[in-house]
């Protein structure tokens, strides 16, 4: 078979779209001379955000491989902070603010009273 970057004779690669369910992905690319990111996202989106929540992402990552080639303690990759501290609060504490007032009762009661 024909490589992938041979191409096929008379044609070019213009464009390629990877796609999947998610609504926001973000793929690493590594070209072996650079890095490059390519985020794709369903609109609309706050790009703002989205950079911001890539940089602390790769910031929080590179600091944990760093300490860890320095001969640090390894972190386990859930211990690395995607979120910054702004964002973090608004998302477990504003937007999880769920308290609702409940009555009691079981649920052909609450049901019956939905109707």
């Amino acid at each position: 078979g024909q490589q992938a970057d041979e191409g096929v004779e008379g044609s070019r690669t213009v464009l390629v779209v990877d796609r999947n369910n998610y609504p926001l992905s973000v793929a690493v690319n590594d070209s072996g001379a650079e890095l490059s990111l390519t985020v794709d996202a369903v609109a609309p989106i706050d790009a703002r955000g989205v950079a911001v929540q890539v940089r602390t992402a790769t910031e929080s990552l590179v600091r944990a491989l760093e300490q860890a080639l320095d001969g640090g303690a390894e972190l386990p990759l859930s211990a690395v902070e995607v979120l910054e501290e702004g964002e973090r609060h608004r998302l477990l504490s504003e937007w999880n603010d769920t308290v609702v007032e409940w009555s009691g009762g079981v649920v052909p009661e609450l049901f019956a009273a939905q109707v």
